[in-house]
């Protein structure tokens, strides 16, 4: 904790207010809080029993009137710029919620898996030149988690508290994520903010592992369409978010809980639309130009698995407006074996045995791409060695600065 509050005191200057806020600490974090002076010079709004992340951010809604409220879990190490990053990522119309990049999570913010506590300023600033301005929904589970949850007040003016009966289990933060987007507010992971992760204590791991199935039926309870008609009775291994027709359908949800009230758990409880003042839509950015589209040349010969894997890292990324012309130089192998999405496309150049070269093949792909009578932008994928391992981000971020001149 004590290294927690010292990222905080530094990435945050004189703009940020710290509080700690105590859940049933044992007893060395007890002692910790009235000992340690880099803790006990900061107030404390805890409690004796733990009551769970949810009530913790209740406690911090509830108690402080300030524009942006950030949740950060002890453990926690902000990397420089960190907190501006996240703040500055709110500024922008129809956002609510923000979580920076990290080292340890299940879900995409995960990135810089072989992170080192004493490498946090380095990948703060590796996170910073590879992410760019980029910041990315996570959809379809609106699974931005709570290590380093940044919340804008208007988030709390229209939906509330988060719902504390997830008690001290896992799985809040979506649901408070996925409230806050059926009340029109996105949540985004912004890439080049970087938090470090210390990993979980035994005690923490095995409350995680105890609550995971109750929070699991829990979150369906409030989110699956079925269970909330009462036509169905048993749960899903795993909830699949936006991809199933029957999720978080908004007449059936109730948006808006109080702060620090538990709300009834279950099917049996009366479905209520209250969605408070009136939400702010996503749509409010959708002013700005189209995106163009983007066409890929992936020039290959002789090696369809490769190939076929750099086709899914293509498929994967976030950015809409989007087509890959495959060619192959020499005799075809991928006919049949792309993957069904509206983004691939294959188109050979003839069944040449003898190889003709990787430019001659990539000039033979420009009549293919939509884009190149338009004139807009075109790019090539090497033709050499293993394909790109592109995050989703990889085509948003070379692009940008070619939307903004254009």
């Amino acid at each position: 904790m004590v290294e927690t509050v010292q990222s905080l005191q530094v990435v945050g200057g004189n703009g940020a207010g710290i509080v700690l806020l105590p859940d049933g600490p044992d007893a060395a974090l007890s002692a910790a809080l009235t000992t340690e002076p880099t803790l006990t010079s900061l107030p404390q709004w805890g409690t004796a029993e733990p009551l769970g992340p949810p009530a913790c951010f209740n406690r911090l809604a509830a108690r402080t009137d300030a524009p942006v409220l950030v949740l950060v879990e002890s453990g926690t190490v902000l990397g420089p710029g960190c907190l501006r990053l996240l703040v500055e990522a709110l500024a922008q119309p129809g956002r609510g919620l923000a979580g920076p990049s990290t080292n340890r999570s299940w879900n995409e913010q995960g990135v810089f898996n072989r992170a080192r506590a004493s490498d946090v300023a380095r990948i703060a600033a590796l996170a910073r030149l590879h992410f760019g301005s980029a910041a990315r929904s996570l959809e379809p589970l609106h699974s931005l988690a709570d290590f380093c949850l940044a919340v804008g007040r208007q988030v709390i003016e229209a939906i509330g508290g988060a719902d504390e009966e997830y008690g001290i289990g896992p799985c809040w933060e979506m649901d408070y994520n996925i409230r806050a987007a059926r009340a029109g507010f996105q949540g985004v992971w912004v890439g080049a903010a970087y938090a470090y992760r210390y990993p979980h204590t035994e005690r923490r791991r095995a409350t995680e592992t105890g609550q995971m199935d109750r929070a699991r039926r829990l979150y369906q309870d409030r989110f699956c369409g079925l269970r909330l008609n009462r036509l169905r009775a048993d749960y899903e291994d795993h909830c699949r978010g936006e991809a199933c027709e029957h999720f978080a359908p908004a007449p059936l949800l109730t948006l808006r809980r109080p702060l620090g009230a538990p709300a009834r758990a279950g099917p049996s409880a009366e479905p209520a639309a209250q969605p408070g003042p009136p939400p702010r839509p996503v749509a409010a950015a959708a002013a700005e130009p189209p995106l163009p589209l983007v066409t890929a040349i992936m020039p290959t010969r002789e090696r369809p698995e490769f190939a076929l894997q750099a086709v899914r890292y293509f498929c994967a990324q976030d950015y809409p407006n989007k087509e890959l012309v495959v060619l192959e130089d020499g005799t075809p192998s991928l006919a049949g074996r792309l993957p069904d999405d509206p983004a691939s496309a294959t188109s050979s150049p003839g069944s040449r045995r003898e190889a003709s070269g990787p430019c001659a093949t990539r000039r033979a792909g420009w009549p293919a791409a939509t884009s190149w009578p338009t004139g807009t932008t075109t790019t090539g994928t090497a033709p050499g060695g293993s394909p790109a391992r592109w995050l989703p981000s990889g085509i948003v971020r070379p692009i940008s600065p070619l939307c903004a001149v254009a």
